[in-house]
Protein backbone atom coordinates (compact mmCIF):
# COMPACT_ATOMS: atom_id res chain seq x y z
CA UNK A 1 0.00 0.00 0.00
CA UNK A 2 1.65 3.32 -0.86
CA UNK A 3 1.77 6.30 1.66
CA UNK A 4 2.74 10.08 1.31
CA UNK A 5 6.52 8.66 0.84
CA UNK A 6 5.70 7.64 -2.18
CA UNK A 7 4.62 10.88 -3.47
CA UNK A 8 6.96 12.60 -6.03
CA UNK A 9 9.18 15.32 -4.55
CA UNK A 10 7.40 18.00 -6.32
CA UNK A 11 3.97 17.41 -4.93
CA UNK A 12 6.00 17.33 -1.73
CA UNK A 13 7.27 20.55 -2.25
CA UNK A 14 4.06 21.96 -2.73
CA UNK A 15 2.80 20.53 0.15
CA UNK A 16 5.11 21.67 2.53
CA UNK A 17 4.62 25.36 0.78
CA UNK A 18 1.36 25.28 2.99
CA UNK A 19 2.92 24.20 6.13
CA UNK A 20 4.17 26.84 8.76
CA UNK A 21 7.68 27.38 9.13
CA UNK A 22 7.40 26.09 13.02
CA UNK A 23 5.19 23.14 11.48
CA UNK A 24 8.04 22.08 9.14
CA UNK A 25 10.97 22.37 11.44
CA UNK A 26 9.48 19.40 13.15
CA UNK A 27 8.90 17.48 9.05
CA UNK A 28 12.37 17.75 9.33
CA UNK A 29 12.64 14.28 11.79
CA UNK A 30 9.92 12.47 9.89
CA UNK A 31 12.19 10.93 7.35
CA UNK A 32 15.16 11.53 5.35
CA UNK A 33 13.97 12.09 2.29
CA UNK A 34 11.78 15.07 3.99
CA UNK A 35 14.78 16.37 5.39
CA UNK A 36 16.63 16.66 2.38
CA UNK A 37 13.75 18.28 0.65
CA UNK A 38 13.27 20.68 3.26
CA UNK A 39 17.00 21.30 3.97
CA UNK A 40 17.79 21.91 -0.34
CA UNK A 41 15.09 23.32 -1.56
CA UNK A 42 15.69 27.23 -1.87
CA UNK A 43 12.33 28.20 -1.07
CA UNK A 44 12.82 26.75 2.20
CA UNK A 45 15.94 28.47 2.86
CA UNK A 46 14.74 30.95 5.45
CA UNK A 47 13.83 27.23 7.64
CA UNK A 48 17.53 26.67 7.91
CA UNK A 49 18.51 28.48 11.47
CA UNK A 50 21.54 27.77 13.27
CA UNK A 51 21.01 28.60 17.18
CA UNK A 52 24.05 29.01 19.38
CA UNK A 53 23.16 29.12 23.19
CA UNK A 54 25.56 27.79 26.00
CA UNK A 55 27.98 26.18 23.48
CA UNK A 56 31.73 26.01 23.18
CA UNK A 57 33.26 26.32 19.71
CA UNK A 58 35.11 23.30 19.08
CA UNK A 59 35.98 21.73 15.41
CA UNK A 60 35.77 18.50 17.14
CA UNK A 61 32.59 18.84 18.83
CA UNK A 62 28.64 19.90 17.78
CA UNK A 63 27.53 21.92 17.08
CA UNK A 64 30.96 23.28 15.28
CA UNK A 65 31.90 20.01 13.94
CA UNK A 66 28.61 19.33 12.44
CA UNK A 67 28.21 22.43 10.61
CA UNK A 68 31.82 22.63 9.01
CA UNK A 69 31.60 19.17 7.98
CA UNK A 70 27.62 19.87 6.42
CA UNK A 71 26.70 20.95 2.75
CA UNK A 72 23.71 22.96 3.57
CA UNK A 73 23.93 26.93 3.66
CA UNK A 74 22.36 28.50 6.60
CA UNK A 75 20.65 31.93 6.34
CA UNK A 76 19.92 32.24 9.81
CA UNK A 77 21.42 32.48 12.93
CA UNK A 78 20.83 33.32 16.76
CA UNK A 79 23.78 34.43 19.21
CA UNK A 80 22.50 33.56 22.88
CA UNK A 81 23.98 33.76 25.74
CA UNK A 82 26.93 31.21 26.81
CA UNK A 83 29.03 30.84 23.64
CA UNK A 84 32.13 30.51 24.47
CA UNK A 85 35.47 28.83 22.56
CA UNK A 86 38.39 27.25 23.55
CA UNK A 87 40.84 28.07 20.57
CA UNK A 88 40.06 31.55 19.01
CA UNK A 89 41.07 29.47 15.96
CA UNK A 90 38.39 27.88 15.87
CA UNK A 91 35.71 30.24 16.15
CA UNK A 92 37.33 32.81 13.41
CA UNK A 93 36.87 30.00 11.04
CA UNK A 94 33.24 29.33 12.30
CA UNK A 95 32.58 32.62 11.56
CA UNK A 96 33.99 32.62 8.61
CA UNK A 97 32.03 30.11 7.32
CA UNK A 98 28.94 31.15 8.58
CA UNK A 99 29.64 34.44 6.84
CA UNK A 100 29.35 33.09 3.53
CA UNK A 101 25.67 32.07 3.46
CA UNK A 102 23.89 33.79 6.52
CA UNK A 103 21.57 36.99 5.63
CA UNK A 104 19.61 36.90 8.79
CA UNK A 105 21.55 37.64 12.10
CA UNK A 106 19.70 37.85 15.80
CA UNK A 107 21.68 38.43 18.78
CA UNK A 108 19.87 37.65 22.23
CA UNK A 109 21.08 38.95 25.70
CA UNK A 110 24.74 39.88 25.34
CA UNK A 111 26.79 40.43 22.40
CA UNK A 112 29.13 37.67 20.77
CA UNK A 113 32.48 37.52 21.55
CA UNK A 114 34.46 39.45 18.77
CA UNK A 115 31.63 41.24 17.65
CA UNK A 116 33.58 43.41 15.07
CA UNK A 117 35.40 40.21 13.47
CA UNK A 118 31.74 38.87 13.23
CA UNK A 119 30.56 42.07 11.33
CA UNK A 120 33.77 42.25 8.88
CA UNK A 121 32.88 38.66 7.75
CA UNK A 122 29.14 39.08 7.67
CA UNK A 123 28.87 41.12 4.24
CA UNK A 124 25.75 39.35 3.07
CA UNK A 125 23.61 39.87 6.25
CA UNK A 126 20.06 41.64 5.12
CA UNK A 127 19.06 42.21 8.63
CA UNK A 128 20.23 42.17 12.54
CA UNK A 129 17.83 42.39 15.29
CA UNK A 130 19.24 43.06 18.93
CA UNK A 131 16.95 41.26 22.10
CA UNK A 132 20.02 42.45 24.89
CA UNK A 133 19.53 42.30 28.78
CA UNK A 134 20.34 46.09 28.67
CA UNK A 135 18.55 48.69 27.10
CA UNK A 136 21.51 50.22 25.62
CA UNK A 137 22.10 47.48 22.62
CA UNK A 138 22.17 50.83 20.40
CA UNK A 139 25.12 52.09 21.84
CA UNK A 140 26.67 48.97 22.45
CA UNK A 141 26.61 48.31 18.99
CA UNK A 142 27.59 51.84 17.63
CA UNK A 143 30.91 51.69 20.24
CA UNK A 144 31.78 48.40 18.03
CA UNK A 145 31.31 50.05 14.84
CA UNK A 146 33.30 52.61 15.54
CA UNK A 147 36.32 49.81 16.03
CA UNK A 148 35.43 48.34 12.05
CA UNK A 149 37.93 49.92 9.57
CA UNK A 150 35.43 51.17 6.19
CA UNK A 151 32.23 50.08 5.56
CA UNK A 152 30.43 46.59 6.76
CA UNK A 153 27.45 45.26 6.44
CA UNK A 154 26.93 46.80 2.82
CA UNK A 155 23.66 44.59 2.61
CA UNK A 156 21.83 45.51 5.35
CA UNK A 157 18.33 46.27 4.89
CA UNK A 158 16.79 46.85 8.49
CA UNK A 159 18.46 46.92 12.07
CA UNK A 160 16.27 46.83 14.70
CA UNK A 161 16.27 47.27 18.56
CA UNK A 162 14.40 45.78 21.14
CA UNK A 163 14.48 48.42 23.77
CA UNK A 164 15.92 51.87 24.26
CA UNK A 165 15.98 53.74 27.18
CA UNK A 166 16.72 57.53 27.11
CA UNK A 167 17.60 59.20 30.32
CA UNK A 168 19.71 61.37 32.44
CA UNK A 169 20.56 60.74 36.27
CA UNK A 170 20.97 56.91 35.40
CA UNK A 171 21.17 56.17 39.40
CA UNK A 172 18.27 58.41 40.54
CA UNK A 173 16.23 56.66 38.03
CA UNK A 174 17.05 53.25 39.15
CA UNK A 175 15.23 54.43 42.78
CA UNK A 176 12.08 55.80 41.05
CA UNK A 177 9.92 52.82 41.03
CA UNK A 178 8.37 52.77 37.41
CA UNK A 179 9.71 48.79 36.37
CA UNK A 180 11.67 49.64 33.64
CA UNK A 181 13.96 47.31 34.49
CA UNK A 182 18.07 47.37 34.45
CA UNK A 183 18.95 50.81 33.53
CA UNK A 184 21.90 52.34 32.10
CA UNK A 185 22.92 56.09 31.61
CA UNK A 186 21.82 56.41 28.10
CA UNK A 187 22.15 60.19 27.98
CA UNK A 188 20.28 61.85 25.24
CA UNK A 189 23.75 62.98 23.96
CA UNK A 190 25.03 59.37 23.59
CA UNK A 191 21.81 58.06 21.81
CA UNK A 192 22.18 60.95 19.35
CA UNK A 193 26.20 60.17 18.84
CA UNK A 194 24.90 56.33 18.52
CA UNK A 195 22.46 57.11 15.70
CA UNK A 196 25.05 59.18 13.88
CA UNK A 197 27.92 56.62 14.12
CA UNK A 198 25.20 53.94 12.39
CA UNK A 199 24.20 55.97 9.78
CA UNK A 200 27.50 57.10 9.01
CA UNK A 201 28.72 52.88 9.04
CA UNK A 202 25.80 51.48 7.15
CA UNK A 203 23.61 52.02 4.04
CA UNK A 204 22.20 55.05 4.09
CA UNK A 205 19.17 53.14 2.75
CA UNK A 206 18.89 50.54 5.79
CA UNK A 207 15.85 51.09 8.01
CA UNK A 208 16.59 51.61 11.64
CA UNK A 209 13.85 50.58 14.00
CA UNK A 210 13.53 50.34 17.61
CA UNK A 211 10.47 48.37 19.09
CA UNK A 212 10.10 50.27 22.44
CA UNK A 213 11.65 53.53 23.68
CA UNK A 214 11.27 54.85 27.01
CA UNK A 215 12.30 58.55 27.55
CA UNK A 216 11.87 59.79 31.40
CA UNK A 217 10.92 63.60 31.62
CA UNK A 218 11.63 65.28 34.90
CA UNK A 219 11.78 68.98 35.28
CA UNK A 220 15.80 68.60 35.71
CA UNK A 221 15.97 66.51 32.56
CA UNK A 222 17.18 69.58 30.01
CA UNK A 223 15.46 69.36 26.67
CA UNK A 224 14.75 65.86 27.40
CA UNK A 225 12.84 65.41 23.76
CA UNK A 226 15.55 66.39 21.85
CA UNK A 227 16.22 62.13 21.04
CA UNK A 228 13.02 62.85 19.47
CA UNK A 229 14.17 65.12 17.00
CA UNK A 230 17.31 62.83 16.76
CA UNK A 231 14.96 60.03 15.60
CA UNK A 232 12.83 61.75 13.38
CA UNK A 233 15.62 63.96 11.48
CA UNK A 234 17.59 60.23 11.17
CA UNK A 235 14.59 58.51 10.08
CA UNK A 236 14.53 56.07 12.95
CA UNK A 237 11.33 54.17 13.30
CA UNK A 238 9.79 53.95 16.86
CA UNK A 239 7.28 50.87 17.21
CA UNK A 240 6.23 51.81 20.54
CA UNK A 241 7.14 55.19 22.56
CA UNK A 242 6.84 54.93 26.56
CA UNK A 243 7.05 58.58 27.90
CA UNK A 244 7.24 58.92 31.74
CA UNK A 245 6.71 62.21 33.43
CA UNK A 246 8.29 61.66 36.85
CA UNK A 247 6.79 62.64 39.70
CA UNK A 248 6.89 66.37 40.83
CA UNK A 249 7.55 67.80 36.98
CA UNK A 250 5.51 70.31 35.21
CA UNK A 251 3.84 68.19 33.17
CA UNK A 252 1.95 70.48 31.60
CA UNK A 253 5.02 72.53 30.49
CA UNK A 254 6.91 69.51 29.41
CA UNK A 255 3.69 68.60 26.90
CA UNK A 256 4.16 71.93 25.96
CA UNK A 257 8.12 71.27 24.88
CA UNK A 258 6.76 67.73 23.60
CA UNK A 259 4.34 69.61 20.90
CA UNK A 260 7.05 71.43 19.46
CA UNK A 261 9.03 68.12 18.40
CA UNK A 262 8.82 67.48 14.72
CA UNK A 263 6.12 64.74 13.80
CA UNK A 264 6.55 61.25 15.95
CA UNK A 265 7.46 58.18 13.53
CA UNK A 266 5.74 55.37 16.20
CA UNK A 267 2.84 53.36 15.93
CA UNK A 268 1.62 53.04 20.07
CA UNK A 269 2.83 55.87 22.23
CA UNK A 270 1.93 55.67 26.18
CA UNK A 271 1.85 58.66 28.12
CA UNK A 272 2.85 57.95 31.76
CA UNK A 273 1.38 60.42 33.98
CA UNK A 274 1.78 57.94 37.21
CA UNK A 275 0.22 59.75 40.57
CA UNK A 276 -0.56 63.10 38.99
CA UNK A 277 -3.17 64.54 36.80
CA UNK A 278 -2.66 64.40 32.73
CA UNK A 279 -3.21 67.70 30.97
CA UNK A 280 -6.22 66.54 28.24
CA UNK A 281 -6.11 69.51 26.47
CA UNK A 282 -2.53 69.73 25.34
CA UNK A 283 -2.58 66.02 24.68
CA UNK A 284 -5.28 66.73 22.17
CA UNK A 285 -3.18 69.07 20.74
CA UNK A 286 0.31 67.15 20.57
CA UNK A 287 -2.19 63.95 19.47
CA UNK A 288 -3.85 66.21 16.45
CA UNK A 289 -0.58 67.16 15.01
CA UNK A 290 0.99 63.94 15.12
CA UNK A 291 -2.17 62.20 13.60
CA UNK A 292 -0.38 59.34 12.43
CA UNK A 293 0.19 57.75 15.63
CA UNK A 294 -3.53 55.72 16.30
CA UNK A 295 -3.23 53.69 19.44
CA UNK A 296 -2.40 55.80 22.60
CA UNK A 297 -2.65 55.01 26.17
CA UNK A 298 -2.40 57.21 29.14
CA UNK A 299 -2.03 56.54 32.77
CA UNK A 300 -3.27 59.17 35.19
CA UNK A 301 -5.02 59.54 38.12
CA UNK A 302 -7.58 62.35 36.64
CA UNK A 303 -10.73 61.70 35.15
CA UNK A 304 -10.69 62.79 31.72
CA UNK A 305 -12.62 65.65 30.36
CA UNK A 306 -15.32 65.93 27.92
CA UNK A 307 -13.27 66.36 24.90
CA UNK A 308 -13.31 64.50 22.10
CA UNK A 309 -9.71 62.39 21.58
CA UNK A 310 -10.05 59.74 19.14
CA UNK A 311 -6.66 58.35 19.51
CA UNK A 312 -6.68 57.21 22.80
CA UNK A 313 -7.59 53.73 22.68
CA UNK A 314 -6.21 52.71 26.23
CA UNK A 315 -7.32 54.44 29.62
CA UNK A 316 -5.27 53.59 32.91
CA UNK A 317 -6.78 55.05 35.91
CA UNK A 318 -4.25 55.41 39.32
CA UNK A 319 -6.01 55.81 42.57
CA UNK A 320 -8.94 58.36 40.99
CA UNK A 321 -9.90 60.66 43.34
CA UNK A 322 -12.87 62.00 41.34
CA UNK A 323 -15.99 59.81 39.81
CA UNK A 324 -15.94 58.84 35.79
CA UNK A 325 -19.52 59.63 34.76
CA UNK A 326 -19.23 59.13 30.66
CA UNK A 327 -16.31 57.89 27.86
CA UNK A 328 -18.12 58.91 25.14
CA UNK A 329 -15.74 61.33 23.87
CA UNK A 330 -13.02 58.24 23.28
CA UNK A 331 -14.73 56.96 20.33
CA UNK A 332 -11.84 54.09 20.16
CA UNK A 333 -11.29 53.50 23.45
CA UNK A 334 -11.10 49.66 23.72
CA UNK A 335 -9.66 49.19 26.96
CA UNK A 336 -10.40 50.81 30.41
CA UNK A 337 -8.38 49.74 33.64
CA UNK A 338 -8.22 50.69 37.05
CA UNK A 339 -5.69 50.85 39.86
CA UNK A 340 -6.60 51.69 43.27
CA UNK A 341 -8.84 50.37 45.98
CA UNK A 342 -12.36 51.64 47.02
CA UNK A 343 -13.92 49.45 50.23
CA UNK A 344 -17.34 51.32 49.60
CA UNK A 345 -20.25 50.53 47.08
CA UNK A 346 -18.36 53.00 44.22
CA UNK A 347 -17.82 51.42 41.01
CA UNK A 348 -21.06 50.68 39.39
CA UNK A 349 -22.80 53.83 40.27
CA UNK A 350 -20.75 56.57 39.02
CA UNK A 351 -19.09 54.94 36.15
CA UNK A 352 -20.25 54.74 32.45
CA UNK A 353 -23.62 56.25 32.27
CA UNK A 354 -23.45 55.68 28.34
CA UNK A 355 -23.20 52.61 26.60
CA UNK A 356 -19.47 52.13 24.97
CA UNK A 357 -20.20 49.08 22.63
CA UNK A 358 -16.14 49.57 21.60
CA UNK A 359 -14.54 48.77 24.83
CA UNK A 360 -13.23 45.12 24.77
CA UNK A 361 -11.24 45.28 27.89
CA UNK A 362 -12.46 46.20 31.43
CA UNK A 363 -9.85 46.05 34.51
CA UNK A 364 -11.13 46.97 37.24
CA UNK A 365 -8.10 45.77 39.35
CA UNK A 366 -8.87 46.33 43.56
CA UNK A 367 -11.83 48.01 42.64
CA UNK A 368 -14.83 45.94 44.15
CA UNK A 369 -18.74 45.29 42.48
CA UNK A 370 -19.97 45.55 45.55
CA UNK A 371 -24.02 45.51 44.90
CA UNK A 372 -26.42 43.89 42.11
CA UNK A 373 -26.68 47.66 41.09
CA UNK A 374 -23.06 47.88 40.20
CA UNK A 375 -22.95 44.48 38.36
CA UNK A 376 -26.03 45.39 36.45
CA UNK A 377 -25.22 49.12 35.11
CA UNK A 378 -21.47 47.69 34.15
CA UNK A 379 -22.91 44.73 32.13
CA UNK A 380 -25.20 47.53 30.46
CA UNK A 381 -22.36 49.73 30.23
CA UNK A 382 -19.94 47.61 28.21
CA UNK A 383 -21.79 45.24 26.08
CA UNK A 384 -19.13 44.23 23.83
CA UNK A 385 -17.04 43.38 26.37
CA UNK A 386 -14.54 40.40 25.44
CA UNK A 387 -12.13 40.53 28.54
CA UNK A 388 -13.05 40.71 32.15
CA UNK A 389 -10.65 41.55 34.96
CA UNK A 390 -13.05 42.24 38.49
CA UNK A 391 -13.57 41.27 42.27
CA UNK A 392 -16.68 41.17 43.33
CA UNK A 393 -18.21 40.91 46.64
CA UNK A 394 -22.27 40.63 46.25
CA UNK A 395 -24.59 37.80 48.09
CA UNK A 396 -26.06 36.40 45.35
CA UNK A 397 -23.18 34.76 43.69
CA UNK A 398 -25.51 33.94 40.73
CA UNK A 399 -24.22 36.98 39.39
CA UNK A 400 -21.45 35.25 37.72
CA UNK A 401 -23.78 33.31 35.71
CA UNK A 402 -25.63 36.28 34.54
CA UNK A 403 -22.36 38.11 33.03
CA UNK A 404 -21.26 35.09 31.32
CA UNK A 405 -24.68 34.89 29.99
CA UNK A 406 -24.68 38.55 28.69
CA UNK A 407 -21.15 38.86 28.00
CA UNK A 408 -21.10 36.19 25.08
CA UNK A 409 -17.97 37.49 23.38
CA UNK A 410 -15.75 37.11 25.86
CA UNK A 411 -12.14 35.32 25.97
CA UNK A 412 -10.73 35.87 29.01
CA UNK A 413 -12.64 35.51 32.31
CA UNK A 414 -10.64 36.33 35.85
CA UNK A 415 -12.82 37.28 38.96
CA UNK A 416 -12.61 36.71 41.88
CA UNK A 417 -15.46 36.39 44.30
CA UNK A 418 -16.19 37.96 48.19
CA UNK A 419 -19.00 36.00 49.03
CA UNK A 420 -20.71 38.07 52.06
CA UNK A 421 -22.49 34.15 52.48
CA UNK A 422 -20.32 31.02 53.33
CA UNK A 423 -20.44 28.70 50.37
CA UNK A 424 -19.65 25.05 50.96
CA UNK A 425 -19.91 24.20 47.02
CA UNK A 426 -19.76 25.83 43.86
CA UNK A 427 -22.70 26.97 42.54
CA UNK A 428 -23.74 25.12 39.55
CA UNK A 429 -22.77 28.15 37.46
CA UNK A 430 -22.54 26.23 33.66
CA UNK A 431 -25.66 24.26 33.93
CA UNK A 432 -27.51 27.12 31.77
CA UNK A 433 -24.77 28.79 30.12
CA UNK A 434 -24.80 29.06 25.79
CA UNK A 435 -22.08 27.39 24.48
CA UNK A 436 -19.06 30.19 24.23
CA UNK A 437 -16.32 29.02 21.61
CA UNK A 438 -14.54 32.24 22.00
CA UNK A 439 -13.18 31.87 25.41
CA UNK A 440 -9.72 30.95 26.02
CA UNK A 441 -8.74 31.85 29.34
CA UNK A 442 -10.72 31.27 31.89
CA UNK A 443 -10.44 32.01 35.93
CA UNK A 444 -12.48 31.75 38.62
CA UNK A 445 -11.46 32.00 42.48
CA UNK A 446 -13.65 31.96 45.86
CA UNK A 447 -12.26 33.59 49.18
CA UNK A 448 -13.74 31.20 51.48
CA UNK A 449 -12.75 28.28 49.66
CA UNK A 450 -15.19 26.48 47.92
CA UNK A 451 -15.64 22.36 47.05
CA UNK A 452 -16.21 21.80 43.49
CA UNK A 453 -19.50 19.85 41.99
CA UNK A 454 -19.13 16.79 40.87
CA UNK A 455 -20.18 17.43 37.29
CA UNK A 456 -17.99 21.05 37.01
CA UNK A 457 -15.52 19.74 34.02
CA UNK A 458 -17.86 17.79 32.07
CA UNK A 459 -19.93 21.17 31.99
CA UNK A 460 -16.79 23.30 31.13
CA UNK A 461 -15.86 20.78 28.48
CA UNK A 462 -19.44 21.79 26.90
CA UNK A 463 -19.12 25.10 27.61
CA UNK A 464 -15.97 26.64 26.57
CA UNK A 465 -14.81 23.53 24.06
CA UNK A 466 -11.74 26.09 22.74
CA UNK A 467 -10.41 27.26 26.31
CA UNK A 468 -6.67 27.28 26.18
CA UNK A 469 -6.22 28.22 30.18
CA UNK A 470 -8.23 27.01 33.01
CA UNK A 471 -7.52 28.34 36.70
CA UNK A 472 -10.01 27.58 39.76
CA UNK A 473 -8.44 28.77 43.19
CA UNK A 474 -9.48 28.09 46.20
CA UNK A 475 -10.25 24.48 46.54
CA UNK A 476 -10.96 22.97 49.79
CA UNK A 477 -10.67 19.31 48.83
CA UNK A 478 -9.84 16.64 45.32
CA UNK A 479 -10.45 13.42 46.14
CA UNK A 480 -8.99 12.39 42.70
CA UNK A 481 -6.58 13.69 40.23
CA UNK A 482 -7.44 10.64 37.62
CA UNK A 483 -11.06 11.58 37.25
CA UNK A 484 -10.27 15.48 37.61
CA UNK A 485 -8.13 15.24 34.13
CA UNK A 486 -10.10 12.53 32.66
CA UNK A 487 -13.10 14.27 32.42
CA UNK A 488 -11.32 17.66 30.62
CA UNK A 489 -9.04 15.61 28.46
CA UNK A 490 -9.52 14.94 25.63
CA UNK A 491 -13.03 16.59 25.49
CA UNK A 492 -10.73 20.22 25.46
CA UNK A 493 -8.80 19.73 22.41
CA UNK A 494 -6.75 22.95 22.62
CA UNK A 495 -6.10 23.58 26.63
CA UNK A 496 -2.64 24.30 27.39
CA UNK A 497 -2.36 24.96 30.96
CA UNK A 498 -4.26 23.64 34.11
CA UNK A 499 -4.20 24.90 37.33
CA UNK A 500 -5.96 24.23 40.50
CA UNK A 501 -5.42 26.01 43.33
CA UNK A 502 -5.93 25.76 47.31
CA UNK A 503 -5.10 28.13 50.06
CA UNK A 504 -6.29 24.75 52.53
CA UNK A 505 -4.74 22.10 53.73
CA UNK A 506 -5.92 18.66 52.14
CA UNK A 507 -5.14 15.16 52.63
CA UNK A 508 -2.39 14.19 49.82
CA UNK A 509 -3.85 12.04 46.87
CA UNK A 510 -2.70 8.55 46.46
CA UNK A 511 0.58 7.94 44.37
CA UNK A 512 -0.94 5.86 42.14
CA UNK A 513 -3.75 8.16 41.44
CA UNK A 514 -1.05 10.67 39.98
CA UNK A 515 0.84 8.55 38.22
CA UNK A 516 -2.38 7.47 36.24
CA UNK A 517 -2.99 11.09 35.60
CA UNK A 518 0.44 11.27 34.25
CA UNK A 519 -0.15 8.85 32.22
CA UNK A 520 -3.22 10.29 31.08
CA UNK A 521 -1.81 13.74 29.95
CA UNK A 522 1.18 11.83 28.54
CA UNK A 523 -1.42 9.72 26.16
CA UNK A 524 -2.70 12.15 24.83
CA UNK A 525 0.20 14.48 23.98
CA UNK A 526 1.22 16.88 26.76
CA UNK A 527 5.01 16.69 28.32
CA UNK A 528 4.95 17.23 31.58
CA UNK A 529 7.60 19.56 33.29
CA UNK A 530 9.33 20.92 36.33
CA UNK A 531 5.58 22.85 36.66
CA UNK A 532 3.13 19.69 37.20
CA UNK A 533 3.15 19.45 40.91
CA UNK A 534 0.56 18.41 43.78
CA UNK A 535 1.10 20.39 46.66
CA UNK A 536 -0.93 22.06 49.60
CA UNK A 537 -0.80 25.25 47.63
CA UNK A 538 -0.58 24.36 43.59
CA UNK A 539 -2.68 21.43 43.45
CA UNK A 540 -1.82 20.82 39.60
CA UNK A 541 -0.15 22.63 36.33
CA UNK A 542 1.09 20.91 33.30
CA UNK A 543 2.18 23.21 30.17
CA UNK A 544 2.33 23.26 26.14
CA UNK A 545 0.71 20.09 24.23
Amino acid sequence: MKGIDDLPEELLVMIFKNVESPDRLKCKEVSTQWFRILMEEKCFSMDRHICLKQCVMDRNKPPMSIFMNSTYAYERVTFSYGLTYGNVGDYLDFIKKLGQNVKHVKIVYELPKLFEFLLEEMQLVESMTFQLSTETGLFKFSSTLKSVKGQVLKNLKLIQFDKVSVFEFGEYVKNLGYGIGQLDNFSVYQFGQSVKVIRKMIPINTRIMISAMTILVNDWFIEPFSALTVAFVDSVHIEHLNIVFSSGSDTSQQMENLINVPKLSCEYLTMVFGYHEAPFELIKIFLEKNSQIKNVKVKCENAPPDIQIPQITDLELVELKTPVFCLGQFENLSRLSFQDRHDQCYFGHDLITVKNQKIKSLDLGLRSIECIDCIETTIKSFPGLQSITASIKVKDITIIERMLQTWTELTDFNVKVHSKTNIELMPPIFNELPKNTNMKKFSLAYDEGVRLPNNIFENIVQVFPNVEHLTLDYIKAIESSYSLVSALIPGLQHLKILVLKSSLCFTPLQTTDIELTKRHLIQHGYELNDDFSWNDKKLLKYLEK
